[in-house]
């Protein structure tokens, strides 16, 4: 079965958008994506749908959430350092490919296909703790406090994450083909 992710994609860019008792058609796969989280709809529209000019709304709406949730008034000093957080967040899971292979796990030299050496075979970008204290506090900072905003950090990817994949479930359900397990019932 194809990626709902990728059928979405298509559905919004088809000038098809007849409807059909037989089958599942695009515009049942736009209505259905309708249902899913406000921010997993613009995360895909960005990713899959390759509206690059939705990241400010992504960014925007990803920031509120977090603020909301660390119940951090919009006007304190910390907004920045959320603005800049959600950024990476965003940055993390628009872009997880290896900067190396380029996400294809090997790299190739003439007839020699190696293990990627800077990803290990995973594809994935594997992201330092330098490197994302950079993004979120600026280059050669240090201190204490980037204790705390590591681990908002990996909850801003969490958050991130878990839109993309509540916007997918949700769309599962509303096209039926989803079931919950009897024991989730």
């Amino acid at each position: 079965m194809a990626d709902l992710r990728e059928l979405w994609a298509a559905a919004v860019t088809s000038t098809h958008l007849e409807q059909s008792t037989e089958r599942e058609s695009a515009i049942d796969r736009i209505g259905a994506a309708a249902f899913g989280p406000a921010l997993g709809g613009v995360l895909w529209r960005i990713r899959y749908a390759g509206e690059t000019h939705m990241a400010h709304t992504a960014l925007t709406m990803l920031a509120g959430n977090l603020r909301r949730r660390w119940n951090v008034h919009p006007k304190s000093t910390a907004h920045v350092m959320i603005t800049r957080v959600a950024k990476q967040a965003m940055r993390e899971w628009y872009h997880p490919q290896c900067r190396t292979c380029l996400g294809r796990a090997e790299v190739v030299s003439g007839d020699l296909h190696l293990v990627c050496p800077t990803c290990n075979g995973s594809g994935v970008h594997p992201y330092s703790d330098q490197e994302r204290r950079d993004a979120c506090m600026g280059p050669g900072s240090e201190g204490e406090s980037w204790a705390i905003w590591e681990r908002r950090l990996l909850e801003a990817l969490y958050a991130v994450q878990d839109a993309d994949s509540d916007a997918t479930m949700e769309m599962a359900r509303q096209l039926e083909r989803w079931r919950p397990r009897e024991d989730e019932s």
